[in-house]
């Protein structure tokens, strides 16, 4: 994709509350996101506040903070 804002919908769920991030090129755009305690297959939708990425090629990473959670799919949104 191209340069722009977005930001990035995780679909997750777990027994454990815990929290992530998206990292692109070695900087975390997302801010922690907090995933509350939930159940095992009760997926639910958390949202990254808006940021700006540059057109080109970057490195994505996702990383977990606190575990307790699955993580379903993570989708990067643009605004």
């Amino acid at each position: 994709k191209g340069g722009g804002t977005y930001r990035v919908l995780f679909r997750c769920d777990g027994t454990q509350a815990g929290s992530c991030y998206l990292e692109i090129d070695g900087v975390n755009r997302t801010g922690i996101i907090n995933i509350p305690k939930g159940s095992w297959q009760v997926w639910n939708t958390f949202a990254s506040p808006p940021f700006s990425i540059s057109n080109g090629n970057h490195i994505l990473k996702f990383v977990v903070t606190s575990g307790g959670f699955n993580i379903n799919y993570f989708v990067l949104e643009p605004l």
